[in-house]
């Protein structure tokens, strides 16, 4: 990515630590190497309603945001939705990448889909799931081959993890059918 793709932002964060079912967060300035700043950090998973955008003249953007709390009535149901279409679990680096997918952002979503798998213990649960994320980028991307590649790889790691006949199984098995179908071998 050049230069020019990049903006000059500061971040203006409303975050009351009082407000129940916020994620946790925590001053870090003390141990930051530079001793002028006044750094926080937030639990990874945090959520920001953003509340205005501005650019100023010097040419730096101001984003307000409010730290979210699930008990917020009026964007809890927007926040279930999307709970419920990227939630398995645990917040993790896949649960972000799925959201860089959906944005057509595949190559952010492939980095950090490989940084997840790097992390992940051998033959955990994930490992298939990153597998078909990957097949599905190759996909939308018009690499048949390459989501061929992914999607093997997932029928292998769920052949030998998962209980036989488990449907994730034929999910797999189908979507390497659809492959062949988009290449025109039937």
């Amino acid at each position: 990515m050049s230069k020019d793709n990049y903006e000059r932002v500061l971040l203006e964060i409303d975050a009351d630590p009082r407000i129940p079912g916020a994620k946790p967060f925590v001053h870090i300035g003390s141990l930051s190497y530079s001793t002028d700043k006044n750094e926080i950090l937030f639990l990874f998973g945090s959520v920001f309603l953003i509340n205005n955008i501005t650019c100023g003249e010097d040419g730096f953007y101001t984003i307000e945001m409010t730290l979210y709390s699930d008990y917020d009535h009026q964007l809890k149901p927007t926040f279930d939705q999307m709970r419920n279409k990227y939630y398995h679990g645990e917040i993790s680096l896949l649960t972000f990448a799925q959201v860089l997918y959906d944005l057509n952002r595949f190559d952010e979503a492939e980095e950090y889909i490989n940084r997840y798998l790097h992390d992940l213990p051998q033959d955990h649960e994930d490992t298939a799931r990153c597998y078909d994320l990957l097949g599905s980028m190759a996909v939308a991307e018009g690499d048949y081959d390459k989501s061929l590649i992914w999607y093997n790889q997932s029928l292998e790691f769920k052949m030998r993890t998962l209980p036989k006949g488990d449907p994730s199984i034929a999910e797999t098995h189908k979507s390497i059918g659809d492959v062949y179908r988009k290449k025109g071998n039937r």
